[in-house]
């Protein structure tokens, strides 16, 4: 007597707080995805005292319910008390005493919505419902701080029992929780969804095989698993059709050449559905194709439904050989037809058509291997040669049955000839330089090693081209830069390689200058005198004959270098194109000017004339 006392007192200790968690196959809760919107409606019955789980892609949601509470296709959630009860003289009780809350962690960032009522609220007795976030899991949360006053409020207090919607933005990832307080009664949440741009609702998408003709009793096609699928017939009545997996089949049927069959279906949380159409043709309107048995090889087609194929459809072909052997012919009622690369054929077909196919043994020729080689071996095995330590490969060459010897064209590979070959390798000592040691027993790293002694990395930067450009280095002192990283133990540099030392410009001294005077024009040598006042002109010309380009090609740039010397602050220079290589008023273009937009044609490249004036 004393053990069964003291065992009733263990189970009733354990009682307390102890509910059963129920999963989403209870079918409970059943979340919809529609676009932009994600629902948990409430679709079955669910009892007191459990825990139903629902998670999918989408969202994540936990529904505890304590003493009295439900669940109801027609009332939604419905909690007899509230989560956080009146105050005691320990203090207000929490979600961990009455075991009602509800635990969401949504995949997108989004609006959560939540239609709630309190039956007994009023000024005295108000309403509340609060949120709080966490970045924990929902079996981390600790339901003792779920009391009155803590999170978040969402809305005002409610004082008064009609239904309205709450909200408050959720981020991805993140768990939240809902709890209540109203003084002496409950609460009902009759619709809890969330939306976010980033919900993309499934779309079912059933099927009809088709065609459809008018002495058909039934009709088929495919469709989500255990979908419901209801077919209409023109504008009559809806009809359920039967359902088999992911088949669907609807028997008995009247039919006649026009009609219209448009089908729907909806799966789980397949929120949405594409209506799939077809309509009824007449008997003459179709053909069959029919496709002998092959030996060694099969024939498919694009087709479904070989004995009904709508007339003017496109069939394709297929001939699949076994192993070992290749399609020698493809009839089509008769006739021999040309395959492509892939073995098929593609046609129109407007009646009855026969198709036969013959395949035939590939040939097959043999290799034969040299029985000793020196320093490695050549291994049939998808043309795999295998050279000894310190070896590597001379030559490799195949011998046909002709005796003409031939070399391998790409690496240890080469298509088979319609012959036997021999095949025959040589090999020569190879010099190593550098190899990496991979045992790690000498050092602790992979190492690469250079005459046999360890190379370690140590880097340094040598700036060449600031030396050269900022300093005035010549090239004396640009190696003595890298002589001196060398003796302070760096063993790789880095430098930077202007590309006017791999591509130098190419420079075009004047071939004519001259001066330009109301008289005429005096040519000079490289160099020219000109000034605003006095006995000089006030313009000049320097005339560059350019070293012809290729055809479709043009000068990327020219630069012009002018050294001017005895310049006062008040003189200005201007620079004219003159494009047809004449010095007429006529061929002086505006000083705004640049070679790449000018008007030079191919003829006039070859001469370029630039014209200075002092303003």
């Amino acid at each position: 007597m004393k053990r069964v006392f003291s065992l009733f007192i263990a189970l009733s200790i354990m009682m307390i707080n102890f509910n059963i968690t129920i999963s989403a196959e209870e079918s409970v809760v059943t979340p919809i995805a529609e676009s932009g919107k994600y629902t948990w409606k409430c679709t079955g019955t669910g009892e007191s005292e459990n825990v139903y789980n629902v998670s999918d892609e989408y969202a994540d949601l936990k529904i505890s319910l304590g003493s009295g509470d439900s669940i109801s296709a027609d009332k939604g959630i419905v909690y007899s008390g509230p989560s956080c009860k009146e105050k005691t003289d320990s203090g207000y009780k929490s979600a961990a005493d009455t075991n009602r809350y509800i635990f969401i962690k949504p995949s997108y960032s989004g609006t959560m919505y939540i239609k709630i009522s309190f039956p007994s609220a009023k000024s005295s007795t108000k309403g509340r419902i609060w949120y709080n976030t966490y970045e924990s899991e929902f079996d981390e949360i600790d339901l003792t701080a779920l009391n009155k006053g803590a999170g978040t409020q969402i809305g005002s207090d409610v004082t008064d029992a009609k239904e309205r919607t709450l909200s408050f933005d959720v981020e991805a990832g993140k768990t939240y929780s809902l709890h209540t307080y109203v003084y002496a009664g409950g609460f009902t949440i009759s619709e809890m969804y969330y939306e976010s741009e980033q919900i993309i609702g499934k779309t079912a998408t059933p099927t009809i095989k088709t065609p459809i003709i008018s002495s058909d009793i039934s009709i088929s096609g495919t469709c989500e698993e255990n979908a419901t699928v209801s077919v209409k017939i023109n504008d009559g009545k809806v009809q359920s059709a039967d359902v088999a997996g992911t088949e669907w089949s609807l028997a008995g049927l009247v039919l006649n050449v026009g009609d219209t069959i448009s089908v729907t279906a909806q799966a789980g949380d397949y929120k949405e559905s594409s209506a799939a159409t077809a309509t009824v043709v007449a008997e003459d309107s179709i053909c069959s194709l029919a496709i002998a048995e092959s030996e060694n090889g099969i024939v498919t087609s694009n087709q479904a439904n070989h004995n009904k194929i709508s007339k003017g459809s496109t069939v394709i072909l297929t001939a699949i050989p076994n192993d070992k052997y290749k399609l020698k012919s493809l009839t089509v009622n008769g006739e021999t037809v040309a395959v492509d690369k892939n073995n098929q054929y593609k046609f129109v077909i407007n009646d009855t058509t026969e198709v036969n196919a013959v395949f035939e043994e590939k040939p097959y020729h043999n290799i034969t291997l040299p029985t000793e080689t020196e320093n490695g071996t050549i291994v049939i095995k998808s043309g795999t040669i295998n050279d000894n330590d310190g070896y590597r490969i001379k030559s490799l060459t195949y011998k046909t049955e002709n005796g003409e010897t031939k070399e391998f064209k790409y690496g240890d590979f080469f298509d088979m000839p319609t012959s036997d070959v021999t095949i025959n390798a040589e090999f020569k000592k190879e010099d190593v330089v550098s190899y990496v040691d991979t045992s790690t027993e000498n050092y602790d790293r992979l190492t690469l090693m250079v005459d046999e002694k360890p190379f370690f990395f140590n880097g340094v930067q040598v700036r060449a081209d600031n030396a050269i450009d900022q300093l005035g280095f010549d090239y004396d002192s640009i190696r003595n830069m890298y002589l001196q990283a060398s003796k302070d133990g760096y063993t790789v540099v880095n430098s930077q390689i202007r590309w006017s030392d791999v591509q130098p410009d190419k420079e075009i001294y004047a071939a004519e200058t001259g001066q330009i005077t109301d008289s005429g024009n005096t040519i000079s040598e490289q160099s020219v005198t000109v000034s605003k006042d006095g006995e000089n002109s006030q313009m000049a010309y320097f005339k560059f004959n350019l070293p012809q380009i290729e055809e479709n090609t043009e000068y990327a740039a020219v630069k012009f270098r002018v050294h001017i010397t005895n310049v006062t602050s008040s003189t200005a220079l201007s620079i004219y194109d003159v494009t047809d290589g004449t010095l007429s008023n006529e061929s002086v273009t505006s000083p705004e000017w640049n070679l790449v937009t000018s008007e030079h044609t191919k003829d006039q490249t070859d001469i370029l004339i630039l014209m200075l004036q002092i303003l």
